[in-house]
This record gives structure tokens, sequence and C-alpha cells, in this order.
């Protein structure tokens, strides 16, 4: 399957454990892991959908609100367990290279970053991601790009 062509902004918001007050970095081991949980789950969402629309010949109305999570609790049968395997092994082959320094606002130390997603293949396509320090000193991340 081609990777799919996911254009649109998509802006998730996760708090990563990561306190203390030096500056952030793209590359910042937290910053990436949280970057790659939020990717994971949005893409587990969309791929299950088109992983199921390919197996039936179109999307049931019953899946067309239906989570990721809801489905794999449905009773098993084949055509669930082949979309779940296919949409699990899509997303674990997921990773982020290039990774990349847009902009640091030096006022909210925010950095703007920007990184390849790479998938099965060796395709990929570029999102772009922003982490600060909330007041309480979490590490507040975005991801833009998922849709």
């Amino acid at each position: 399957m081609k990777f799919m062509k996911l254009s649109s902004i998509l802006m998730v918001i996760f708090l990563a454990g990561c306190s203390g007050s030096k500056e952030l970095s793209c590359s910042d081991k937290n910053i990436t892991d949280t970057v790659m949980s939020i990717t994971v789950a949005e893409l587990r969402e969309q791929l299950f959908k088109i992983y199921l629309a390919s197996e039936l010949g179109g999307l049931p109305r019953i899946a067309a609100n239906m989570s990721y999570d809801e489905y794999r609790s449905m009773e098993s049968n084949d055509v669930q367990r082949r979309v779940v395997s296919l949409t699990e092994a899509t997303v674990s082959a997921f990773s982020l290279a290039n990774i990349r320094l847009n902009s640091v606002n030096d006022r909210t130390g925010q950095v703007s970053c920007a990184a390849s997603l790479r998938g099965r293949n060796n395709e990929s396509m570029n999102i772009q991601y922003t982490a600060q320090r909330t007041e309480d000193g979490e590490v507040y991340v975005e991801v833009f790009g998922l849709r």
C-alpha cells in the first residue's frame, strides 16, 4: 500500500513528563517519543478504516464513527483480525528521521520542528511539531500534518 497522503493539519496535544529548565531540543527523546505516541494513535484511527473499507469493499456506516479501540473490542472474526494485524504492522514500522529545527521562540521557549515520518518501504512524509514548557514545567507537544 502506498504511504497515505495526509496533508491537512491535525493538532493533538499531549503532556510529556519532562521537567527542568533546560532548553528544549527537537530530537529530545521525551519529545520524539511523545510525537510518535501522538502520531501512532492518530494514524491507527485512520488506517483501520482504510483497511476495513478495503476488506469489505467500502466502509460500513456503523464503522464511520467508530474508534480503533471500539473496533478492536468487537467480537473477533477473520476480517477484524486481518484489519487489526495490518494496522498494527503498519504503525509499528513508523519512525522519525531527518529531525530539524525550524525556529525557536526566544520569549516562550517554544521550538518548532519538522521531521520525516518514515513508514514501510522507506516511504515518508513530512510532519511538523512544536514543544514548549507549561508553567508547571511539563512539556506541551503539538503535532501537525497527520490528516
